[in-house]
């Protein structure tokens, strides 16, 4: 799958003196390193450059160079390190995504009771998802499941125990180091926490009731909370020291802006051309302490940065528009959109596991909560990163972020398609088809069922399709993405990019319809007579 040219990130430039297995890789496996891919490879091969990187961490792009190195040893000159490291993390994407299916199948036997069916169609959901292409391609997105999952595994399991509490924060660890939405994986431990502090079993049956206000639970309360605060600490040690190694590289001192002629002081002198044009190109480097505010902010209460890195929010919002309701605009509509059905299934599902669990469920409150299978933590960890969706950040990212952080869509699916099949219950049934075993059958017994089915394989499709074929989505994200090659057309795009932004989407929106074939509308040219020219090199030379 060939990646078609854009304007997206495409960092500095591979080496032209390739091989033929360098040619090989990339015609087969370029279609797999688009978008954020791009920024992954680009932090492996060269480390955090410029002040744009630090929106990734570093869990899954220091595998992909460790990983790379070990399959370069194998090759030795004949695969560049780009192209190892493209191969060796598509493999290992690959194969979690595998091993995933058969944690997720154990989660979901946890979660119901034992459930086979339910448990399988789970996993089916899980490999037919809308965001199933970045499980195989070069996203982190396969690695961040896997250690949510054997987290989940260890604080679900029928022996849960401070040891597994503590062991669960260990490996959300890894968790928050690959993915910043990790950090929400805290409110899992801290759920079990929070149950143990009000709830108590009351004698002679041992079934659990409310606590009564008194000193004992307050004791408790303030046992449980230091607790908490150390499983935190525990879950963020890893990332706060990836914040002071940036803010050693970043923040410790000023330095001069790179000269073409200090290319020498580079372990790679692509690095030195290629920020040679750094300040036209709009990149903010290390030592440039005018431009990096978050570099004098230190860790307050009131401010993200007690959660998170102190120049993680900056950089999100700089670069990618993440903030309150900064994503509600007008052109945005067609990705609310596109996102709706995904949301819609989340706010179902968190309706069905919380309120609606009360209302039709005749146990006792305290009996719900407590019960293993319950997925009202599940619920609530989707409901917080869907509200953060709709009112904080890329509202299309929630496509991929609620099918990937937790299994609370798939068994929510899972639990829809069950009730609408019982006629099924043998596990043998589930693979009566060839093709998509199962949801062949399911899809003919109602129009509900195809329009289910319509979705997640639509979703399935079209999106490994524009995924690789990245030109089909730049009509609604042209906009967004900034050029980045050195090329002296790509300077000029940048600088319109960021002195006359309407002016530069009107262009790329005549790029995109003259690609598609439709007619092209009339476009001031820009001051220096150069516009369109810039415009039309920065999409053609990626």
């Amino acid at each position: 799958m060939v990646d078609a040219p854009t304007d997206a990130f495409k960092g500095i430039p591979s080496k032209n003196d390739s091989t033929l297995l360098d040619r090989l890789v990339k015609g087969t496996l370029s279609g797999m390193s688009c978008w954020d891919a791009r920024h992954f490879l680009h932090i492996a091969e060269f480390g955090y450059q410029w002040e744009s990187n630090l929106a990734f961490f570093p869990l899954f792009p220091a595998l992909l160079r460790i990983l790379g190195q070990l399959l370069q040893q194998l090759v030795g000159s004949a695969m560049s390190l780009f192209s190892a490291m493209l191969v060796a993390g598509i493999a290992l994407n690959n194969v979690l995504f595998v091993l995933n299916g058969l944690l997720l199948l154990r989660l979901a036997l946890l979660l119901n009771g034992g459930n086979q069916k339910e448990a399988i169609v789970t996993v089916y959901m899980h490999c037919w998802c809308p965001a199933s292409i970045f499980y195989s391609a070069l996203y982190s997105e396969s690695v961040y499941v896997m250690f949510t999952q054997l987290g989940l595994i260890f604080l679900c399991s029928a022996s849960a125990s401070r040891l597994n509490q503590l062991i669960a924060s260990l490996i959300f660890a890894f968790a928050f180091l690959t993915r910043s939405n990790g950090l929400a994986n805290i409110g899992f431990v801290g759920f079990q926490l929070l149950l143990d502090t009000i709830l108590c079993p009351s004698p002679p049956d041992g079934q659990p009731e409310f606590r009564e206000c008194s000193w004992n639970l307050v004791r408790r309360l303030c046992r449980n909370a230091i607790f908490f605060l150390f499983c935190f600490f525990l879950m963020a040690l890893p990332v706060r020291v990836f914040e002071f190694a940036v803010r050693d590289k970043f923040c410790a001192m000023s330095c001069p802006a790179p000269s073409v002629d200090d290319a020498w002081h580079w372990a790679d002198d692509r690095i030195g051309r290629h920020l040679h044009n750094a300040t036209a190109m709009g990149l903010v480097l290390p030592g440039e302490l005018a431009k990096l505010p978050w570099c004098n902010e230190s860790i307050s209460p009131f401010s993200t940065s007690l959660l998170l890195p102190a120049f993680y929010a900056y950089v999100q919002q700089k670069y990618w528009e993440v903030g309150l309701f900064a994503y509600w605009q007008l052109r945005k509509l067609p990705l609310f959109l596109i996102a709706g059905p995904t949301l819609c299934v989340a706010l179902y599902g968190v309706f069905r596991h919380t309120i609606g669990l009360l209302a039709t469920d005749l146990r006792p409150v305290p009996d719900i909560l407590c019960d293993r299978r319950s997925l009202v933590p599940f619920a609530l960890h989707t409901l917080f990163l869907a509200l953060s969706g709709l009112f904080f950040y890329n509202v299309e990212v929630s496509i991929r972020l609620l099918f990937s952080t937790s299994p609370f869509l798939y068994i929510v699916l899972a639990k829809i398609i069950c009730a609408q099949t019982p006629h099924i219950q043998e596990p043998e049934e589930l693979m009566h088809s060839p093709l998509l075993p199962f949801l062949t059958v399911y899809a003919r017994e109602g129009l509900l069922n195809m329009v289910l089915l319509v979705y997640l394989l639509g979703f399935f499709i079209f999106g490994t399709m524009a995924h690789s074929g990245e030109k089909i989505l730049i009509s609604v994200v042209s906009m967004l993405a900034e050029p980045n090659d050195e090329s002296a057309a790509n300077v000029n795009a940048a600088k319109m990019w960021r002195d006359d932004r309407a002016q530069f989407d009107r262009i790329a929106h005549n790029l995109v319809r003259g690609t598609l074939g439709f007619p092209t509308r009339k476009c001031n040219e820009g001051t220096d007579g150069t516009a369109d020219a810039a415009a039309a090199g920065t999409s053609s030379s990626g």
